[in-house]
């Protein structure tokens, strides 16, 4: 495609409400449509109203402050392969990390065979130049990155840049709007926790562990299970909200130190049904039905004390009858429950507990989840050192 020349002080604003209309795809009709898929909306509406042929791939990542890590979210790609999943710490990033700390808008004019890492990934997928934008919140934090791929060099030049840069903000509001719904579910749960005067072990440091266990869980069977990018990352930042159910167990059966009768263990196993009816609550009263994902909590909460065999509870569901977020969350809650000094248990070491949950493989938990989980074990103990707390004693 030739330069775009709308200079003009109308164009420019013609070209803003186009853009406004044509981003609003990710939000209106497709609203209950993924995050990616919206974005695939947008990318065909950019290169067929603006004839950005070149342009085959948008991108997002986000950035993790309590990890340091960078993560793909999603991605639209237009006559090539997905890239795929890739994380890294923001701190071993240098352009990406000069780019978080100058706000500047990076423009790669070639992209050769040589190219190292990530980009040496891209040129193989078609890529030839390259546009960075990073993400900032409201409050001036980083929120992410995204990324402008296109199959030819030097594409990207000042006009273009320029209406690219006009779509990158309002992609950035419309996802940073999206999380910030999701926040507010986990601000109403973590608040109900606290007028509850909930304290069991769903310490701050156990929900941080367990979430990060979530992911790894997910990121390393993605590829076996035909999961997303975008499902990981929802699937870690509602995994928080497990045992949000607890809220409604009396503190005389939640904090009871010895071992609970069996009429006390059925009021604790409500915990889930508790869970369910808070979620749906939560969803009704703030009319957040139309969230793409939120069944992604509901599941979490309703199935992550479910078993293989369907011995587990309140439903006895059993394989794949229970959805693969409820599997992988059994397995992160309760590795961090072993590993984690209790009043009524000693701390197991990472060896004891992972040689446990194997053995109940089939029956208690998905075998390829336990499986997927021992491959990440120097990651289990970054983020064992990293969101200590002591391990809760």
């Amino acid at each position: 495609m030739g330069k775009l020349t709308i200079d003009a002080d109308a164009g420019v604003a013609a070209f803003i409400n186009d853009s406004a209309r044509f981003d609003l795809s990710l939000t209106m009709e497709n609203a209950n449509n993924p995050f990616a898929t919206r974005l695939q909306h947008l990318h065909r509406d950019i290169r067929a109203k603006w004839g950005m042929k070149p342009l085959h791939r948008i991108a997002v990542a986000v950035y993790h402050p309590s990890t340091d890590l960078v993560t793909t979210f999603v991605e639209s790609c237009i006559g090539v392969a997905p890239v795929g999943r890739h994380e890294a710490l923001l701190a071993q990033m240098g352009s990406l990390r000069h780019l978080a700390q100058t706000r500047a808008t990076r423009l790669i004019d070639e992209i050769t065979s040589t190219a190292p890492g990530r980009l040496g990934e891209l040129y193989r997928n078609g890529a030839r130049s390259s546009m960075t934008v990073p993400i900032y919140e409201n409050g001036g934090s980083l929120f992410g990155f995204i990324f402008f791929d296109a199959n030819k060099p030097e594409y990207f030049d000042s006009e273009i840049a320029k209406w690219l840069s006009i779509h990158a903000k309002i992609i950035g509001l419309l996802l940073i709007h999206e999380h910030l719904t999701i926040r507010l579910v986990q601000a109403v749960a973590r608040t109900a926790r606290q007028m509850a005067r909930l304290r069991d072990d769903e310490t701050g440091t156990h929900l941080e562990r367990m979430s990060n266990f979530a992911r790894l869980i997910a990121a390393e069977g993605a590829g076996r299970w035909e999961l997303s990018d975008e499902f990981i990352e929802q699937l870690f930042w509602f995994a928080p909200l497990h045992d949000i159910g607890k809220v409604g167990v009396p503190d005389g059966i939640l904090l009871k130190p010895a071992k609970l009768s069996e009429e006390e263990m059925n009021e604790m196993r409500r915990h889930v049904t508790y869970g369910v009816d808070i979620i749906d609550s939560i969803t009704r009263g703030f009319e957040l039905d139309a969230i793409p994902h939120l069944e992604i909590a509901r599941n979490i909460i309703a199935f992550h004390h479910e078993n293989m065999d369907g011995s587990g509870y309140p439903n006895g569901a059993r394989g794949h009858e229970i959805p693969i977020e409820g599997r992988i969350t059994a397995v992160a809650d309760v590795f961090d429950a072993l590993t984690s000094e209790r009043p009524y248990k000693r701390r197991w070491s990472n060896e004891e507990a992972l040689d446990h949950m194997r053995k109940l493989v089939g029956t208690k938990f998905d075998p390829d989840c336990v499986e997927a989980f021992s491959r990440r074990m120097d990651d289990v103990v970054a983020i064992q050192e990293r969101f200590r707390g002591d391990l809760d004693i």
